[in-house]
């Protein structure tokens, strides 16, 4: 196919293959056609320009878009070979690989050459497969061991789980007892003040009434002495009554003063005399 013909189908699929390809596939066979050179396939592959696969592909388009019809053509051919589906949306053709550029550029030992590479190529690939392999299945071992010991961890933790949700029925129902013992402890607390407040209440009155025994206890005991004494006096004015003299003896006992009462004033009388005898008698001082 003539230029005119292959770049317009390259470039109306541009976004589809920055998209699919990755370049460092290419850039080898690229760089064998003499399409690319040593520093155009370092900055394709490593500009910091370039972050992404996307962005390092469309670079090599732009690059091959300046080498002209060779470009497109070797581009076309590498495509043919590592990315034979792809081609085939391009082009409309089946994949037949015939690496007429190279070919023409380095002959069959040229052609050779590359294809030994690409068998190394592939070779180096195959083993680090192996080798990606093996350790993928050593980590999928590892992960199988983990994975059994995540699923003992998951019984363990449902068996956790479900204690945790008995322990949590459990901590409500004893929530639920709390808040009946509170409602209980606060009745009896009114209860407690209720009956304190009654109970200083009877202290106070029983301090009342004690005062008031005293007070009757202190009045008893004055009409008792009272009563001991007006016992006293009625026993003695019973003795008295009782002992009294009689009558007749009552009469004897004043006719008896009646003559004491005569002999005390004869005696008087008596001794007034001798006391006037005896003052005449005596001489003057």
């Amino acid at each position: 196919e003539s230029e005119t013909e292959s770049e317009p189908k390259v470039e109306g699929k541009r976004h589809e293959l920055t998209r699919a390809i990755s370049p460092g596939k290419l850039t080898p066979y690229l760089r064998q056609c003499r399409v690319l050179d040593e520093q155009d396939e370092d900055e394709i592959l490593n500009s910091m320009l370039l972050p992404s696969k996307a962005n390092r592909t469309s670079r090599l388009l732009d690059i091959l878009h300046t080498k002209g019809e060779r470009g497109v053509v070797s581009f076309l051919e590498s495509l043919e070979f590592h990315y034979p589906e792809l081609y085939k949306r391009v082009t409309g053709k089946e994949p037949t690989p015939r690496f007429s550029t190279i070919v023409v550029e380095e002959g069959q030992e040229g052609l050779t050459q590359f294809l030994m590479n690409e068998v190394v190529k592939l070779q180096h690939q195959t083993r680090a497969k192996t080798l990606q392999e093996l350790e993928l299945n050593r980590k999928n071992c590892t992960l199988e061991d983990e994975q059994k010991k995540l699923r003992l961890a998951n019984q363990e933790l449902q068996a956790f789980q479900q204690r945790c949700n008995k322990m949590r029925e459990e901590r409500n129902s004893y929530n639920d007892e709390l808040l009946r013992v509170k409602d209980e402890n606060y009745k009896l607390a009114m209860r407690y003040a209720t009956l304190s407040e009654e109970r200083n209440m009877a202290v106070m009155r029983s301090r009342d009434l004690q005062l008031e025994i005293d007070q009757l206890k202190h009045r008893l005991n004055k009409v008792e002495e009272e009563c001991k004494m007006e016992r006293r006096q009625s026993l003695k004015l019973k003795n008295d009554i009782e002992n009294r003299p009689k009558r007749e003896h009552v009469f004897d006992l004043q006719r008896e003063n009646e003559v004491l009462k005569i002999k005390l004033q004869e005696a008087a009388v008596q001794h007034t005399g001798r006391n006037s005898t005896q003052t005449q008698t005596d001489p003057p001082p």
